[in-house]
């Protein structure tokens, strides 16, 4: 049985309607609570899923760690996780069910990421549609819980790389990672711009983990994933300043 697994940290109706999604396909639904008032606790109660967490934001590392640790326990394969603001239709759910298992027949393959674009290449991609297999978080370890937010699923991609495994990117209609992010936009030249505003404390966690992923690369001689942590860094650390010149 596939098992979706989501975080929740204050959460919106779009999170509801992704676990109620995924189990009416038949999908086993675990949700970690980071954060979640009382009325959202007492619909997730009403559902036959597990919850997860004390809900205290732990971030997205210990939470990874430690479902995967209760997958192994309770003898679960295969996981997907999708991020709370991530929008998943049906068309998405009945894709990825008739597909995971056949894609995991191919030679060193280490994880999947479903997305609505084929955006950017296979070699570095965000936790959101990643579908995971336990054997392969057994031989290689747990997603890093010392990683609070930021850069938990590019250290991933790094160690998968390392290992000798690769990751197969499947464009999926009815998967949506844009629409319901924070966030604005502005027009330059009749160009669309879109900005978002990510704040003190998560651009401390971004850059701190930028640093240590560079620092890994470097000593990995994984010179490609060097090149694009540190364009990453650059680039968030100068449209964070553009996003608040333009929100003020």
């Amino acid at each position: 049985m596939l098992v979706f697994f989501s975080v929740l940290y204050k959460p919106t109706s779009n999170s509801l309607t992704n676990l109620l999604k995924a189990k009416a396909n038949g999908l086993k639904v675990v949700v970690y609570l980071n954060s979640v008032n009382d009325n959202f606790l007492k619909k997730l109660n009403s559902l036959d899923i597990t919850l997860l967490g004390f809900n205290i934001n732990v971030g997205l590392g210990i939470a990874f760690s430690e479902f995967e640790n209760y997958l192994e326990l309770n003898g679960y394969n295969f996981f997907i996780y999708f991020d709370q603001d991530t929008v998943v239709d049906e068309i998405a759910w009945r894709r990825i069910l008739g597909s995971y298992k056949d894609y995991f027949q191919i030679r060193n393959l280490g994880m999947l990421n479903y997305s609505g674009n084929s955006d950017g290449g296979s070699s570095i991609v965000i936790n959101s549609g990643s579908l995971f297999s336990m054997n392969v978080l057994k031989d290689i370890g747990y997603h890093d819980k010392s990683f609070f937010v930021e850069g938990l699923d590019y250290e991933f991609c790094l160690r998968l790389n390392s290992n000798g495994l690769n990751i197969v990117k499947v464009l999926c209609e009815g998967i949506d990672h844009v629409s319901l992010q924070d966030g604005f936009t502005i027009k330059c030249f009749s160009k669309v711009i879109q900005l978002r505003v990510y704040g003190k404390q998560r651009m401390i966690d971004f850059n701190r983990s930028h640093k240590r992923l560079i620092f890994s690369s470097l000593r990995m001689y994984k010179f490609l994933f060097l090149l694009f942590f540190l364009k990453s860094f650059i680039q968030q650390n100068i449209m964070e300043h553009v996003s608040r010149f333009f929100k003020r």
